[in-house]
């Protein structure tokens, strides 16, 4: 089961083609540890909605040739370039890590653009009582 945020999309199979490829990969590492692993599940947060990902023949195939350019693009040291200007990235959990503005402002040698407003993931605090019980 991998969580998702967003809504389920409006597209054929209920679950981008994104998302399916990721649940598909984590089957894969599941079915290399020795476990029957034949789908998996995206489960969209804000509709509340859990879409199942047959692990079929076309998607494993699929996400094995990405796994095989991701590996050689490594092996070369070579990466993709960043989204440009992607409303998804102030979301995404690796924009501190792919810093898309700046690599694409030092790629291009455009101005720097405004400074892009990120959101921290939600910081839960518990309360813990001190010696005396009281909090």
């Amino acid at each position: 089961m991998d969580y998702k945020r967003g809504a389920t999309p409006d597209v054929e199979g209920n679950a981008w083609g994104s998302d399916r490829l990721q649940v598909c990969a984590q089957g894969l590492i599941l079915r290399d540890n020795g476990y029957d692993c034949d789908e998996g599940f995206a489960y969209y947060v804000a509709s509340r909605q859990r879409i199942r990902v047959p692990f079929d023949e076309g998607l494993i195939q699929r996400t094995e040739a990405l796994l095989i350019d991701l590996r050689g693009r490594l092996d070369r040291g070579t990466i993709l370039p960043p989204l440009a200007d992607s409303p998804k990235c102030p979301r995404c959990s690796l924009v501190g890590i792919c810093l898309p503005d700046e690599t694409n402002h030092l790629a291009t040698g455009s101005p720097p653009p405004e400074p892009r407003r990120l959101v921290p993931a939600a910081h839960h605090v518990s309360i813990k009582s001190n010696a005396l019980g009281s909090e």
